[in-house]
């Protein structure tokens, strides 16, 4: 009985090389026990390839935030730095 691995890796897909090592996986020799132990390492393989694939995406996306962030924070600090000392100036010619 051949092992249908084409469902699994509808998702993440399959490379030509990965379709031979699973092709070759399929001869007479190898228990059928032994064929799904390939197929299941390669799905594995690919699926956390996939989600790493993924979370370097989000974390790019994060860090581009991340630095719009920083930068308007900065410029609001520098104009509360700003309107402090013109307070602390006006305040000093008022009392005097």
């Amino acid at each position: 009985m051949k092992f249908n691995y084409e469902k699994l890796f509808n998702e993440v897909g399959l490379s030509d090389q990965e379709r031979a090592i699973i092709s070759n996986s399929s001869s007479e020799s190898l228990p059928e026990r032994e064929q799904a132990k390939v197929v299941a390492d390669l799905y594995a393989i690919k699926v956390n390839k996939f989600m790493v694939d993924k979370l370097i995406e989000s974390n790019e996306k994060l860090a581009v935030a991340n630095s719009k962030y920083s930068k308007s924070l900065n410029i609001l600090t520098s104009a509360l730095v700003i309107v402090s000392l013109l307070q602390i100036i006006f305040n000093f010619f008022l009392n005097k």
